[in-house]
């Protein structure tokens, strides 16, 4: 912007996180995210995302207890219901405890890296995980959460709509 003043963008391209940059963000409380998170480096293609000149990484975790006092919080790590209809984050997602949420109804949620919680909510929203192509090639960027194998579990499982082609 000409006048010098720093505009939020939400056009859903616009990186979030900028090439070259490890940013964890650690809370121990519920984390609530409005906005699409980006990295820069990663490009879109027919809509699968496509991460291999990305040189950044956004860790974000939700602990459920206070970091002093070792307290039971809310914690969990949610979608606002104000969030964009088509929310594409890039990021290794960690519930400790409080779950995944999605919040409102409609939404198209697409993460790419990694999602780790003991409990998801979709609220009838869709949720499409990628797996981080420099994963498929075992180039895990630095200090990224990491299972010995990719681990997928459900506990509960109840079906909405059936159709057959």
């Amino acid at each position: 912007v000409m006048d010098g003043s720093v505009e939020l963008c939400f056009d859903g391209e616009t990186p979030a996180v900028l090439h070259g940059i490890d940013l964890p963000i650690v809370s121990a409380d519920k984390v609530t995210i409005s906005s699409h998170l980006i990295l820069e480096g990663v490009r879109w293609q027919d809509g699968i995302p496509y991460s291999k000149a990305s040189e950044a990484q956004l860790v974000i975790c939700s602990a459920g207890q206070d970091v002093v006092s070792g307290e039971a919080t809310e914690g969990g790590i949610a979608v606002a219901e104000t969030a964009p209809a088509d929310l594409k984050l890039q990021a290794s997602l960690t519930a400790a405890a409080g779950g995944f949420h999605i919040e409102g109804t409609g939404k198209a949620v697409e993460i790419l890296g990694a999602l780790h919680a003991g409990e998801y909510d979709g609220d009838g929203s869709r949720l499409v995980l990628y797996r981080d192509d420099r994963a498929a090639a075992g180039e895990f960027p630095r200090n990224a959460p990491l299972t010995a194998e990719p681990q997928l579990s459900f506990f509960s499982l109840r079906v909405l709509t059936w159709k057959e082609y």
